[in-house]
Order: C-alpha cells, then structure tokens, then sequence
C-alpha cells in the first residue's frame, strides 16, 4: 500500500467532508483513475461532479499530479508512487 495526499478547493472539498487536504491509502502500482474510483465509492456525490453520462472524466476538472496537469503526462492512467500529490478542483468562475 501507498499513501497519496489528496487536496481539494471548493465544490469537491465539500463533497469530500469538508476537508481541504487528506491522505488515501491506495495498492502500490495504482494510477489515478483507481485513486478516482475509490473515492468516487467513497464519496457518492463525487461520481456525478466528475464523469460525465458516458463515464468520461469531465473536461472542466482539472487534476494535477505533483503540480503538473494529468494531461501533460499520462492522463488518468498516471501511475501514483507513495508520497504523491494530487489537486484536484472543479470549474472556476471569475469576472
């Protein structure tokens, strides 16, 4: 098992207890599409703010592993190592 730290803004901290920061423990050699899926388990409203009706993720979420965009490296199939950060955060608005 590896421990992942997973921070949250907004919408999904909410959705997630409230808590900006958490740690999931998480089988060695899972990519962030399993970190996804435990949580979504987890967390039930979080299925319906991230996937789309065809269970794509939603292209307005962002996910950044180490602070770099998911999609500059391997999208959700990023392999997650002990020690790992994700930030994750729904559309923002601003004007």
């Amino acid at each position: 098992m590896i421990k992942v730290k997973v921070k949250t803004i907004l919408d999904f901290k909410i959705i997630l207890g409230g808590k900006e920061e958490q740690y999931i423990e998480i089988k060695k050699d899972s990519t962030l599409e399993d970190l996804l899926n435990l949580l979504s388990d987890k967390y039930k409203d979080l299925t319906k703010e991230i996937y789309t009706d065809n269970n794509d993720i939603k292209e307005s979420i962002a996910f950044l592993h180490n602070g770099v965009n998911i999609f500059a490296k391997e999208g959700l199939n990023t392999k997650l190592k002990d020690g790992d950060s994700i930030l994750m955060f729904p559309p923002v608005g601003g004007g």
